[in-house]
């Protein structure tokens, strides 16, 4: 009885089973294409003052809280106008930032959530196109390759080589780098070899004391 019943099922299950095929898989291919350009700029230096958090971003300042969070957007340079916001200084209530070599915009730090631009200056102004941005004798000067100027385009620094890439004041002592060379600004004579250059106190530390350098090379860093 138990074969002549399961015979059957084998043949059912057989017919079944010769009949199935997979379906055929369909190939990937692309229905559409979609291009969409959005420009944000990189994110330039973050200076902080007090509480309040002032990141570079494209030609945007960008009021932060200490969260990160985002309390107001100032434009600096209207869409096409400027490529990047560089370097930023901050003297009493009011911020210096350099826009592409092109000029050096002035804003009031009176309301620090709200800044405002007052003032600008152009590269032709200061008679020097500037790369970068630094304190000297408690101004702001503006460095590039003419050496480095005051805001009111008072030579400071000059230079007849390579472009000046920072100058830096400690104790006293004021050093300038050109190429990634430290030279000493009361006799330019050279003194070593660096990048960047940082006044830097260690605890304890007498002020002045200390100068941190990097210097920047195609096979690595120090």
């Amino acid at each position: 009885i138990y074969a002549v019943l399961i015979l059957p099922l084998l043949l059912i299950l057989a017919g079944c089973t010769s009949g199935w095929k997979r379906p055929p898989s369909v190939k990937p291919h692309t229905q559409r294409l979609v291009l969409t350009h959005h420009t944000e700029g990189s994110q330039g230096p973050l200076l902080v003052r007090d509480d309040v958090w002032y990141q570079l971003a494209g030609v945007e300042l960008l009021v932060l809280d200490p969260r990160g969070r985002l309390i107001s957007t100032i434009e600096l340079a209207d869409p096409g106008m400027a490529g990047q916001a560089l370097d930023m200084e901050v003297v009493g209530d009011t911020m210096y930032v350099l826009l592409d070599d092109q000029e050096v915009v002035h804003l009031s730090l009176e309301e620090p959530m709200r800044p405002w631009v007052v003032d600008r200056v152009s590269a032709d102004s200061l008679g020097l196109s500037p790369i970068g941005l630094d304190m000297l004798d408690g101004k702001v000067v503006a460095h590039g390759p003419e050496g480095v100027r005051t805001l009111d385009a008072r030579r400071v620094i000059h230079d007849q080589g390579d472009s000046v890439l920072g100058v830096a004041q400690q104790g006293g002592r004021t050093l300038y780098i050109v190429g990634r060379r430290i030279h000493r600004r009361a006799d330019d004579q050279y003194v070593g070899s660096a990048s960047i250059l940082e006044p830097f106190r260690l605890e304890d530390g007498p002020d002045g004391g200390v100068m941190f350098f990097a210097r920047v090379e195609d096979t690595g860093s120090l």
